[in-house]
């Protein structure tokens, strides 16, 4: 299993459970326990954990007050069995969405191809601008440039390039000011 990088600790549970009472040395040797035991992933003796604690009779107090079991030279901490059980889980969940999106071939947007591309009649034009004249210019304009681009690159949706067309007209026009009859 890869390193667990992290548990859910939360400092109102701590603050509320029975270790908060107790010595702040004990305390800090519990936390000890724990960072080793996350480290392990759970799997360490108590003879690794008295070795890493450097402290046999802190280790045996959190043992008799419960806060560590032991069973046949093994030790365990409940709630941190828990949390690496749940790391397992999100490990594996992730494992397996990662497997799932490297096995799927990767979908790509189908490219419009110039062969695709829908040139419109003079006919759509005149029915897609409010003005005949304007219209009529934009297809001719367009049909004689063989409906590309001024950069050269292929006109692939003719109505967002006619609403381009549309507003570059609407601001040549002169703003007529009602208030005072001026431009």
């Amino acid at each position: 299993m890869d390193a667990l990088k992290w548990f859910k600790f939360d400092p109102r549970q701590y603050e509320s459970g029975r270790i908060s009472v107790e010595p702040e040395e004990l305390q800090g040797y519990f936390i000890r326990a724990v960072c080793v035991y996350w480290g392990r992933a759970g799997e360490c003796s108590k003879e690794f954990l008295s070795r890493k604690l450097n402290n046999d009779e802190r280790l045996e107090e959190l043992i008799s007050k419960g806060y560590i079991k032991e069973v046949d030279g093994e030790v365990f901490i409940k709630w941190i069995d828990e949390e690496i059980a749940l790391a397992r889980g999100r490990q594996e969940k992730a494992k397996a969405a990662i497997s799932k999106r490297w096995a799927e071939p990767k979908k790509l947007k189908p490219k419009m191809s110039t062969s695709n591309r829908i040139t419109p009649t003079l006919g759509e034009c005149l029915e897609y601008f409010t003005n005949e004249a304007l219209a009529s210019k934009f297809f001719q304009y367009y049909e004689q440039t063989g409906w590309k681009m001024k950069n050269g690159a292929t006109i692939v949706n003719w109505k967002r390039t006619a609403d381009r067309w549309i507003n570059e007209e609407e601001s040549k026009k002169p703003k007529y000011n009602i208030l005072n009859g001026t431009d």
